[in-house]
Order: structure tokens, then sequence, then C-alpha cells
């Protein structure tokens, strides 16, 4: 009888992990450009590649406008009641999961999610990148200056 519930639950809990995964997975995604073409009101969908252009409001909600990366002739005005990411600024890339709402032209967005800055990318004149040892080529720790080996 025990054996019967955990499987029951063990198969229970499998199945509400497929269900989330799969409703996650069929979320329509757009460009810009493509969600004021299609408008798709009233229906969960999310806007990738975009582009903050500029800070309308920064409170809450937090109001602010976005284009496609490529094309800044289109602009959507977003909408916001969630705090914004720490990287969150003009000239940033946003991606956001919410409802496209006709009556007032905007897409009211549940979550934001902002593109990793380039200070994680090597700078012009940086440090090399690294590069492996080859098979059998010996390598030396660095040492710190000013310390002698003996």
């Amino acid at each position: 009888m025990k054996f019967a519930v955990i499987g029951a639950i063990f198969l229970g809990s499998i199945g509400v992990l497929l269900w989330i995964s799969v409703a996650q997975g069929s979320i329509k995604r757009y460009s810009v450009t493509e969600m004021l073409e299609k408008r798709p009101s009233g229906e969960e969908c999310r806007v990738d590649n975009s582009k903050i252009l500029k800070i309308i409001k920064p409170g809450n909600p937090l109001k602010f406008t976005v284009s496609d990366v490529e094309n800044e002739s289109q602009i959507l005005t977003v909408i916001s009641k969630r705090l914004p990411p720490d990287n969150f600024k003009e000239g940033g890339q946003v991606a956001m999961r919410g409802v496209f709402d006709n009556s007032t032209n905007a897409f009211h967005a549940v979550e934001l999610t902002t593109k990793c800055p380039t200070k994680y990318e090597a700078q012009p004149g940086g440090a090399a990148p690294y590069t492996p040892p080859k098979p059998g080529e010996k390598t030396t720790p660095a040492q710190p200056e000013g310390v002698q080996t003996p």
C-alpha cells in the first residue's frame, strides 16, 4: 500500500513538471516589429531581442519604450509592475514576457530579463584569452612580483 501511494505521488509530480514545461514552451515569441504588426491582444507572449530606448517612468509602474535591436523605427511602449533588473538601462537589451493590450497600445510585462553587459567580454588591449597548454608542454605557475624562486 505504501509503495502504491509513493508511486502515485511520484507519477503525479512527473506529470505536473511535464505540463509546466509544455505550457512554458508554447508561449509565442515576437520581435517588436512583429508585435506591432500582429497585436495579439490578451495572449501571453514574449518579446525578444529588443533594445531599451527610453525609460519614461522608473517607479512603479515602470514605463519604458523599446525597439528591435537592428531597427529602431518601430517603438513599443512597455508597462511593468515589477522592479527592473540591476543592469536595466537605456541602450541595454531586454526580453519580456507579458500581454499586449490593444486599448492602451502597450505591452504589459510580468517578467523582464536583461542581457548580460559587455563587462564580461574581453576588451581591446586587455588580457589575452586563455589558451590551454599543448599535450607534453611544460608550464610554470605565475610568480607574484618580487618573489624569487630558489
